[in-house]
């Protein structure tokens, strides 16, 4: 004898029938709305000059004597940031100035400063200096910190840039 002749289909289908009698719900209660806008930039691609100043002298040196200048251009505006490679020396003032040993010997010492006005008053993690605002261009200068007796030597002067979204 089958399962499905027809008193024991007759049974099924009126047992489901409470489950499939209301096919169309309606909310109840205040329906909430959300949305977001999706945003698809440009992939990024920056450029960083970063450029010595070609004559430096040793002995006194004044402060905010320009040591070099930088610049970086992005495709797209973002916010740009700037920093001192970690490593490449040792932080002073939240990324701000910059303490550089002297390659032929660590015991000599610069203090140096970074300056740009498009990031005046932002400091973030990792020494970054970012823009307060989208741009496609960021530049500034390194200048001595202060006035300084400067060995002669050389100094390794690395920083980094990238771009931020927020």
């Amino acid at each position: 004898m089958s399962i499905f002749n027809k008193p024991y289909l007759a049974i099924i289908l009126f047992a489901a029938t409470p489950a499939l009698a209301k096919d169309s719900p309606e909310p109840i209660g205040e329906v909430i709305t959300k949305s977001v806008d999706l945003t698809f930039r440009e992939p990024v691609k920056l450029t960083f000059d970063l450029k010595p100043e070609k004559i430096l002298y040793a002995g006194n040196v004044n402060g905010r004597t320009l040591l070099a200048n930088f610049s970086i251009t992005s495709s797209y505006p973002y916010r740009l940031g700037i920093r001192f490679t970690p490593g490449s020396g040792k932080e002073r003032l939240e990324g701000l100035v910059y303490k550089l040993n002297g390659k032929n010997d660590p015991k000599h010492i610069i203090e140096v400063l970074l300056v740009t006005l498009e990031t005046r008053g932002n400091y973030y993690k990792n020494g970054w200096m970012i823009t307060h605002k989208e741009v496609t261009n960021l530049s500034g200068r390194v200048v001595m910190n202060s006035d300084q007796h400067v060995a002669a030597d050389t100094y390794t002067l690395s920083m980094d840039a990238s771009a931020f979204i927020s």
